[in-house]
């Protein structure tokens, strides 16, 4: 129980959660622990922890009848968002029924099943599950997100991966007064493992880093107070991008 923390860690993760967020976590971990060595695999498939090696794997997803100790790290929030360009020439969706008029970005291939539907929850309670349409598919949140910031249409992706384009107004968020289910980011690793100083060592590393508030939902406090905080900060984004250029008249010339 007393052992320093050293050794090689071997950690499975999402391909996004691992290279967004992930990464750079790892990277100070072992500056404050240069005595354990990380080996990051990242995949969308469930991996076999105790078969493949694993010491922790880092997920929103839990195996279903997985016999793995749990240990809740940060929220995990869902958003539709789309960039400025799209609204200006599209308009904004005011609820999910709109959603049809509009070009949404979605996922394919072997993706986790909470991004394949579009889930929301009215302010009654009614739970909507959207089957969005569009014209790019995609396995890769990074082909999808490229995309929306080109303005080609909708996405609904974790805040892990849009917190920071939503923070500075390059993507903004809509159908606000929905919510979308929560998530919940966790650290799964086998019953042999909860006495190793190295797993230990990293799970606490990683809750005290992300926490009830991540550093990716800064762009809101809490989804409580979202729409109060975020919504006139969106509105004014919008209101920015549908403002009329004014033709330039032969009064207005030098």
């Amino acid at each position: 129980m007393h052992a320093a923390p050293r050794g090689e860690l071997r950690v499975n993760a999402t391909p996004s959660f691992g290279i967004l967020q992930l990464a750079p976590a790892i990277a100070d971990f072992t500056a404050r622990f240069p005595a354990i060595s990380v080996e990051l695999m990242l995949s969308n498939r469930i991996a076999d922890l105790v078969e493949e090696g694993f010491d922790v794997a880092v997920r929103v997803e839990e195996p279903p009848g997985s016999s793995l100790i749990v240990r809740q790290l940060a929220p995990c929030r869902m958003v539709i968002c789309g960039a400025p360009s799209y609204f200006e020439r599209h308009g904004m969706p005011r609820t999910p029924s709109d959603l049809t008029a509009h070009n949404c970005l979605t996922v394919a291939g072997d993706v986790l099943s909470y991004y394949r539907a579009w889930h929301l929850t009215a302010a009654d309670g009614t739970a909507l599950n959207i089957s969005p349409t569009g014209n790019l598919r995609s396995d890769s949140g990074a082909v999808l997100i490229v995309a929306a910031f080109a303005g080609h249409g909708l996405v609904y992706l974790p805040t892990y991966f849009v917190g920071d384009a939503l923070q500075s107004g390059r993507l903004v968020t809509v159908l606000d007064d929905y919510m979308a289910p929560p998530y919940t980011l966790r650290a799964l690793y086998p019953h042999n493992r909860h006495l190793s100083a190295k797993v230990r060592a990293f799970i606490d590393f990683l809750v005290a880093r992300f926490g009830r508030e991540p550093p990716w939902d800064s762009w809101c406090r809490s989804p409580r107070e979202q729409s109060a905080l975020s919504a006139p900060r969106r509105r004014e984004v919008i209101r920015r991008s549908l403002k009329p250029r004014r033709s330039k008249t032969r009064a207005d010339a030098p």
